[in-house]
């Protein structure tokens, strides 16, 4: 249950699901359930209500998956298992907190409905998903998709929909993550990943009534990221990378999972201010590796 500071100072908090992966306390879940971000306050509650103070170890936004670390022993780890084995229609149950720890340890069941399923913008890296119509709600996100006999098999989000449909949940294969999982425990963090050396946000609303577009804000530019070079400035917006317009921060990720460190891509910039009026601009940005740097 990870801990944010909004930017009015207040205390923001969301719930999500994890599973022990070993004795020692390394748990899974997904990365937006953290909220991108190692600084975060994260408690633990296990299946007994005994609650821990846990650690970020790491988080891959591309994957979409993080592990942390509790201080514990003896702990009962989950047991593994391959979607590779698996076929469509075999049965499957997802657990997880719906809602919250309100409803913790909930179970639903449902079937396999594809395999190796892609999904716009979040496979541009080559992930691929298992489909099923067990439901999945907000607070599943990081729990378990298990077999009918006891194995993991996938890993829940919550944050993958198809908009518009019911019945169609997602998880990210156990077998296809588990390379990610393995750098994340080592190095936290995944490498090979690319990284544009700036933080951002989405552009508010309020910025959009002064004429600013949709994309991404810069806060701040690392000394060693290409736009600095190129002459970029917090308050620009970037909005198009690649010659794909941007609407958010997600819309960036994907399109960065999807190239590799020392890439050039293009990328529309807007300069503005909030007096009205702006100019946009191409720019050629070569792209960074992360070695946690995104992690802040």
């Amino acid at each position: 249950i990870p801990a944010a500071q909004t930017g009015t100072g207040k205390t923001a908090e969301s719930e999500g699901t994890g599973i022990v992966a070993t004795k020692d306390g390394y748990i899974l879940t997904n990365a937006h359930v953290v909220d991108y971000s190692r600084s975060n306050s994260v408690r633990v509650v296990l299946h007994n209500n005994r609650e821990y103070a846990a650690k970020v170890v790491g988080f891959d936004k591309t994957s979409d998956l993080a592990v942390l670390k509790i201080n514990a022993t003896g702990l009962s780890p989950a047991v593994f298992g391959s979607a590779d084995q698996m076929e469509v229609g075999d049965r499957v149950i997802a657990i997880g907190n719906p809602g919250g720890l309100s409803f913790a340890g909930s179970l639903t069941g449902g079937y396999i409905s594809a395999l190796n399923r892609s999904i716009e913008s979040h496979s541009d890296n080559g992930m691929t998903y298992i489909q099923t119509d067990a439901a999945i709600n907000p607070g599943n996100s990081g729990g378990p998709l298990v077999s009918l006999y006891g194995q993991v098999i996938g890993i829940n989000s919550n944050k993958i929909v198809a908009t518009g449909y019911e019945g169609m949940g997602f998880a990210i294969p156990v077998s296809n993550a588990k390379n990610i999982i393995n750098q994340l425990i080592r190095h936290g963090y995944v490498a090979g990943r690319a990284r544009l050396g700036i933080s951002g946000n989405t552009v508010e609303a309020a910025y959009r009534q002064f004429g600013y577009p949709e994309g991404v804000m810069i806060k701040s530019i690392d000394d060693d990221s290409d736009m600095k070079r190129a002459g970029v400035k917090p308050g620009d917006v970037i909005t198009a990378a690649d010659g794909r317009a941007l609407s958010g921060m997600d819309d960036l990720y994907a399109i960065l999972s999807s190239h590799k460190p020392g890439d050039t891509i293009p990328m529309t910039i807007f300069t503005g201010s909030i007096t009205g009026g702006g100019q946009t601009r191409t720019v050629k940005i070569r792209l960074l590796e992360d070695k946690g740097e995104t992690q802040r």
